[in-house]
């Protein structure tokens, strides 16, 4: 997802990604806070990720009658110690050198004990407590996450109903037509959701009446 937004061109420039809980892993939250988008995950399970919040106190001393309190404590002592090796990573990111999915696949297969990997999983987990706790307090995020969830589904199914062809099976036999395949898909899906909108502008400019003129 980091690499989708870095290397996004267009003229929307988004500040902010959603996704559902199968989107979500270790590093998301820090990879994109470092360089200046938001992670906004909707949690299936909400009430599971608050038995794992952290705090930079011990548990112990924070008041028993809480209803959220942290589970573990923040190791500083790691973070600061590995900071080297984690601003490396993020330079390897911001100069294009790796992706995201490649960072995550070789810290997935790091030992779990591995100093940095334990680093990046201690930076996302402050903010991961963070957007948790802001997620629950502001109804205003709850209700964007959920509208931003929805367009995309939306979308998904837009898309896949424009590609229902062949009695909707599958008939590509290679790897370069089925990503022709996905990518007309999208082309027209696009095109559709373009002229849709160009319609509901109240003042049409001249790209939008070229765009009715060609659609008839």
């Amino acid at each position: 997802m980091f690499d989708l937004l870095y290397n996004n061109t267009s003229d929307i420039k988004p500040t902010r990604h959603s996704t559902d809980t199968h989107g979500t892993n270790q590093v998301n939250f820090w990879i994109l806070h470092a360089f200046g988008y938001s992670f906004a995950p909707r949690y299936k399970t909400l009430q599971k990720k608050t038995a794992s919040l952290v705090g930079f106190s011990p548990p112990s001393q924070y008041p028993a009658d809480m209803l959220i309190r942290p589970a573990n404590k923040v190791n500083e002592d790691l973070i600061v110690s590995e900071w080297p090796n984690v601003q490396r990573i993020m330079a390897s990111l911001a100069q294009k050198d790796t992706t995201q999915t490649t960072i995550v696949r070789k810290l997935s297969s790091y030992a779990r004990q591995n100093s940095t990997k334990k680093a990046l999983w201690e930076l996302d987990n402050i903010l991961r407590t963070i957007y948790i706790l802001d997620f629950i307090d502001d109804v205003e995020l709850r209700q964007s996450v959920q509208k931003a969830l929805n367009r995309g589904e939306a979308y998904h199914r837009f898309r896949r109903a424009v590609a229902f062809i062949n009695g909707g099976k599958f008939k590509v036999q290679t790897e370069t037509e089925q990503q022709v395949w996905n990518d007309c898909a999208r082309l027209i899906a696009n095109a559709v959701i373009y002229y849709n909108t160009a319609l509901l502008c109240k003042r049409p400019t001249s790209t939008q009446l070229t765009v009715k003129a060609l659609m008839g």
